[in-house]
């Protein structure tokens, strides 16, 4: 019988942006129009997770702004994600929304804050270093992921050698970082970071049945050589600047243990 996950991916929604560098010098009503169209784009990719009824929402980084995301962002998240549960939620973090000890995504920080902690449905991966876990209600699918601790260009080439993981029918790998043969008009974009580099043999030769991609903001998918999804960018959800103008999307589709069906 062949092991089939049904999941929902999005990233680089860079909620509470405050896009001050757009060229496009948007009045200030109009940055807090935009900053709220893009969060309502959120809402509705959580919202699509439901009604999907997916096994799984994986989130591969840049989820909000470390500089200026609110409380009160951070609140209806966790309702976004709470309203989820039993679908497990899987975040990655990348540079934009870094996991530092101050990060929000600290439970710890949370709470000295007055706030709630993270919803018990959601995992996130906060060390440099790769850890694979279980999916909470299928022992035979596995997730990878690791975190960014701080928003800065990572050079090592991170998946040159084998990542070690426990044996799974699904294999799926969360991984912020920048394709090397991607050709999306995002690449060259002024202060784009370049970070935690990858080719498409680097990416293949490590045998996950899938990598759901964050930092690029259009759509790209790596394929193997009989053709198959192995891996993809949802590019971000909702455009902010000149430069990431076009159609924009979460990602629903099933895995199975060769990629995408």
């Amino acid at each position: 019988m062949v092991t089939v996950l049904r999941f929902l991916q999005f990233s680089d929604v860079h909620l509470d942006s405050r896009l001050t560098g757009s060229r496009l010098a948007w009045p200030r009503e109009k940055r807090e129009r935009r900053i709220r169209e893009i969060a309502e784009a959120a809402w509705r990719a959580c919202r699509l997770a439901h009604e999907h009824k997916v096994e799984a929402l994986f989130i591969p980084g840049d989820l909000w702004d470390d500089e200026a995301v609110s409380a009160e962002t951070i609140a209806r998240l966790h309702e976004a994600f709470a309203a989820l549960d039993p679908i497990p939620v899987f975040i990655a973090p990348g540079n934009h929304d870094f996991c530092s000890p101050t990060s929000l995504y600290n439970d710890d920080v949370l709470r000295a804050r007055g706030m709630r902690a993270w919803p018990k449905n959601v995992h996130i991966f906060r060390s440099t270093s790769f850890t694979t876990v279980h999916h909470p209600t299928r022992p035979e699918v596995t997730i990878t992921g690791r975190a960014f601790v701080q928003n800065v260009s990572i050079e090592e080439r991170l998946l040159r050698e084998p990542i070690p993981r426990p044996p799974a029918s699904v294999s799926v790998l969360l991984f912020h970082g920048s394709w090397i043969e991607y050709q999306g008009r995002d690449r060259f974009e002024e202060g784009k970071l370049f970070t935690a580099p990858f080719s498409r043999a680097e990416l293949l030769a490590q045998g996950f049945s899938y990598a759901a991609l964050g930092h690029y903001h259009h759509y790209a998918e790596i394929v193997d050589e009989e053709g198959r999804v192995r891996a993809a960018y949802a590019g971000c959800l909702a455009a902010r600047y000149l430069s990431e103008a076009g159609p924009h999307f979460a990602l629903l589709g099933e895995i199975g243990d060769r990629g995408l069906l």
